[in-house]
């Protein structure tokens, strides 16, 4: 699937900072 690097980036920022 093709998404954007800063989409894949704020969705990463996102889960890491409910996981943690």
């Amino acid at each position: 699937m093709k998404v954007s690097s800063s989409c894949l980036v704020f969705l990463s920022s996102f889960w890491r900072g409910q996981d943690g």
